[in-house]
């Protein structure tokens, strides 16, 4: 009995490490996939298949994750969404030559940040420095489409929700969060002429029923945003 008990005790230990060898070789996989992509094109753009603008848009939406999965409500449900899962302010700076605006836009909102603030979860010790690039960048996006006739809006950087979930929790840190508010500080007091600031993330402060996860927002947290942003626009 003993000796089956062993030849059966090693075939479940030859299982497990089959299955986290194989999970470890996936995972792998998908990061150099992903780093490849990046050395490839920073911007990420032309290997993701833009979300197409509805007829004569009026509202241009840019940023994230957060954007690409905006659910219009109207007003803004005459949109063209330019949004892209993991896109950092970096990149939505880089990729703004990519942006065919269509001519009836009048109104560009432009919502980007947390990507950025959450790698300092990983490297706090380059928070300072994440910090200001932040800020920098969102200015420069901003001032982009100034002398366009367009109205320029940037929303502050929506948080994370309160609970953070697992696995993420593991990376998490409270430095993110101070990150958050720090940057948001300092677009509250942002002067430049032609751009304006709406406080989403004061909507969303420890308003964990807006999330379906923890960055992301439900529908009724797109809604509230919508109602807010179109009362700033109506203002």
């Amino acid at each position: 009995m003993k000796l089956v008990s062993w030849k059966w005790l090693i075939i479940v230990l030859c299982i497990c490490v089959s299955t986290a060898l194989c999970g470890s070789i996936y995972v792998n996989k998908v990061l150099y996939e992903r780093m490849l992509k990046v050395q490839l094109d920073p911007t990420g753009t032309w290997l993701v298949e833009k979300q197409q603008a509805t007829q004569s848009p009026a509202v241009l939406l840019i940023g994230d994750s957060r954007v690409s999965q905006w659910s219009r409500f109207p007003p803004l449900d005459n949109t063209f969404i330019y949004g892209f899962s993991g896109f950092t302010s970096e990149q939505v700076k880089l990729s703004l030559k990519e942006v065919h605006i269509p001519s009836s836009v009048g109104i560009v909102i432009i919502q980007v940040g947390i990507n950025d603030l959450k790698a300092i979860g990983l490297l706090e010790e380059k928070s300072t420095l994440i910090q200001q690039r932040v800020f920098a960048n969102i200015v420069e996006i901003s001032k982009n489409f100034l002398g366009k006739d367009i109205e320029v809006y940037v929303t502050t950087i929506i948080p994370a929700k309160k609970e953070v979930s697992f696995p993420r929790s593991l990376i998490w840190s409270d430095a993110i969060d101070e990150s958050v508010e720090l940057v948001n500080q300092q677009l509250r007091n942002l002067e430049v002429e032609g751009v304006n600031v709406i406080d989403a993330a004061e909507l969303f402060d420890s308003q964990d029923q807006l999330y379906k996860d923890t960055l992301h927002f439900n529908k009724h947290g797109y809604k509230k945003l919508n109602q807010l942003i179109n009362a700033k626009i109506q203002h």
